[in-house]
């Protein structure tokens, strides 16, 4: 359906107007959503670069016995592990909770369903 087709038909039935206007909320929330998530992705990166360049200037000052470029590696790489780690941590924790969130859903769902017919 074009709009035009679409703001005559939600103009003849006020159901189909608060349909859209639902449609239209859940779309702003998705996108204002998808930019919460996409900016804490660019703070995190942020950060963790703006980390990794700090450790890296601080361990180039220290006086160790191997050269600086095992320093930097070894900065570099440690940094690059406890990412990964913290990724992977998340990512498992995620996965438990989605795994036990439809069980919980289905349950509470079946009590608060209004359209459901109860057996007398």
């Amino acid at each position: 359906m074009s709009d035009e087709e679409l703001k005559a038909q939600a103009m003849q039935d006020p159901a189909h107007t608060r349909n859209l206007i639902a449609i239209e909320r859940a779309r702003h929330a998705w996108k204002v959503h998808l930019a919460l998530i996409a900016g804490g992705v660019f703070l995190g990166a942020l950060t963790i670069a703006a980390w990794t360049l700090v450790s890296l200037h601080a361990a180039g000052h220290l006086k160790l016995p191997w050269p600086n470029i095992a320093t930097v590696g070894g900065t570099f790489g440690g940094t690059t592990l406890l990412t990964v780690v913290t990724a992977l941590a998340h990512g498992r924790r995620k996965k438990r909770r989605a795994a036990a969130t439809p069980a919980n859903q289905a349950q509470s769902g079946a009590q608060g369903d209004q359209n459901q017919v109860g057996a007398p």
